[in-house]
C-alpha cells in the first residue's frame, strides 16, 4: 500500500515538474539595525531543474504503480 501512495506522489511531482521548470521564493535579510532604524533587504531566489527529472519521476511513479497493482493481483 505504501508504494501504491509514494508512486502516486512522484507521478504527481513529476507532471508538476514538467509542468513548470523552475520556482521562485522570497527571503528577507538584514542588512543595517541601529535601535529604531531597520533596513531590510529582500532576496528572490530561483530554483530551476531539467525537465527530464521530471519525467524520471513521473515514470518512476508509474513504475511503481504498475508493480504494486500486478503484485496484488498476483496474491489473490
Amino acid at each position: 500500500m505504501k508504494i501504491r501512495w509514494l508512486g502516486a506522489t512522484l507521478v504527481m511531482v513529476g507532471a508538476l515538474m514538467i509542468g513548470s521548470g523552475s520556482f521562485n521564493f522570497n527571503t528577507k535579510e538584514e542588512v543595517i539595525d541601529l535601535g529604531k532604524i531597520k533596513i531590510d533587504k529582500e532576496k528572490e531566489h530561483t530554483i530551476v531543474w531539467p525537465p527530464i527529472l521530471g519525467g524520471a519521476f513521473f515514470l518512476g511513479g508509474l513504475a511503481m504503480l504498475a508493480f504494486s497493482r500486478k503484485k496484488r493481483l498476483g496474491s489473490i
